[in-house]
């Protein structure tokens, strides 16, 4: 048995058009169809007769068969009657302006040449089928047509959601390269605040160097000066103190000495920070920039398989009517 998915479609899913000499015989094809797809899906003018009651049926009829997915005229000598006529006009319309769906399949009851219906197109040949298999092809018609429509729009939301699940990733890691980049930023910031602090520091001290030995250097001058003006005993107490003295201040000169030593080399760690800190910028951005271009191929490629895919589905749906046509409904020439 062939399930019918239902997708978004028109009010009706099949409208039969017929004569009253075949009433019979269609009310069965209508019963056998709307046992799987109801009453309300099928239109079979018996059961629409309230709609159609009063003036203007012919547009009332008109309106019926535009509302349908397919309409199957049934084809035989008596379809040239007045009423099957105005009822042909209707759906030759239908026909040319929905020609790419296929809306229109007809039935052959008999061999009659319907005019615009050409010799070239195909339609259910009647071939001793009773109603319940006239109304099985009808329903694989839909079926094939319904799959493949569902098919297409469950691969077109796949894709738009792919697309979606790239363009969330592409914002994400935008937001984490500018995040880090802020980041390296601030501790750069932070870095050259430190930096600054550090060179204010050691310029004191270096003041202070200058300044302490500038007194050491009066102080030994002012040594030697005594030095020479003393007796030899004097001179001898005083070259000690002046030793002594000379000793003390180079120990307290020491600790500044290695002061300067270790803000030195701390001041070229800062730079070395800086120099990374600089280089990982750089590199963050060129990286961000292939990342951008490299996700917009993504983007493009996923547009282009979208594409591709829904011209295999519009292949597969010629196809199916291809193999339709030859196994189904092919003329007996």
């Amino acid at each position: 048995m062939t399930d019918i998915v239902e997708p978004e479609s028109n009010r009706f899913k099949v409208a039969l058009s017929f004569p009253g000499e075949h009433r019979d015989f269609v009310l069965k094809v209508a019963e056998e169809l709307a046992t799987r797809l109801t009453r309300d899906r099928v239109f079979y003018d018996e059961w629409y007769e309230i709609e159609l009651l009063g003036v203007g049926g012919d547009l009332k009829l008109q309106s019926m068969y535009e509302q349908a997915d397919l309409v199957v005229p049934f084809f035989s000598e008596y379809y040239s009657k007045s009423w099957c006529s105005l009822e042909w006009e209707t759906i030759r319309g239908i026909l040319l302006n929905r020609r790419k769906e296929d809306a229109v399949i007809p039935v052959h009851l008999d061999d009659t040449v319907i005019p615009g219906w050409s010799t070239v197109n195909f339609g259910i040949r009647l071939k001793g089928r009773t109603p319940q298999k006239i109304s099985e092809i009808i329903l694989k018609i839909l079926a094939q047509r319904n799959l493949l429509n569902v098919s297409q729009q469950e691969r077109i939301k796949e894709l738009t959601k792919k697309l979606e699940e790239i363009e969330r990733s592409h914002q994400s890691q935008i937001a984490k390269k500018e995040s880090e980049i802020i980041r390296l930023q601030n501790t750069a910031k932070s870095q050259q605040e430190k930096n600054e602090e550090l060179t204010k520091k050691l310029e004191e001290i270096e003041r202070s160097q200058i300044q302490k030995l500038g007194e050491i250097e009066r102080s030994h001058q002012q040594q030697l000066e005594k030095i020479k003006a003393a007796s030899s005993q004097e001179r001898k107490e005083l070259e000690q103190n002046y030793q002594r003295q000379k000793q003390e201040l180079e120990q307290e000169r020491s600790p500044f000495i290695k002061q300067q030593a270790d803000l030195q080399a701390a001041q070229e760690k800062i730079a070395e920070k800086e120099a990374i800190i600089a280089q990982l910028q750089e590199q963050l951005k060129k990286e961000g920039i292939k990342d951008a271009k490299s996700i917009e191929r993504q983007k493009e490629k996923q547009i282009e398989r979208l594409v591709q895919d829904l011209d295999n589905l519009q292949k597969r749906l010629k196809k199916y009517n291809l193999e339709w046509i030859i196994n189904e409904c092919k003329w007996e020439v």
